[in-house]
């Protein structure tokens, strides 16, 4: 169930990205790319960063804030395993070459 809301926001927040990067900014395929893929996953990770300090009750156990910050990597790894696929879907039908 999480990873289709992961999907149903992120996607859309992708294809957006892209949008903005291909007619706004009128960047180069790589551009497009990095703004539509990278900026979701940044943003992933930074809201999941903020919620976890927001959460922490001091004093943590050894080891767990390292747990917590290599699991919020990982999720930002698997907010581009989301986006990259719909980044490249929209390249491939409204991209332009380069």
């Amino acid at each position: 169930m999480l990873l289709l809301a992961w999907i149903a926001v992120l996607a859309p927040a992708a294809l957006a990205l892209w949008g903005f990067a291909a007619f706004v900014l009128k960047g180069t395929r790589s551009v497009r790319l990095l703004v539509g893929t990278m900026i979701p996953a940044a943003a992933v990770v930074c809201l999941f960063f903020a919620q976890y300090w927001a959460t922490r009750k001091p004093p943590a156990e050894p080891g767990w804030d390292i747990f917590y910050a290599v699991l919020i990597l990982v999720s930002g790894a698997a907010t581009i395993i989301i986006t990259l696929p719909a980044v490249l879907i929209a390249e491939r039908v409204f991209g332009r070459p380069n």
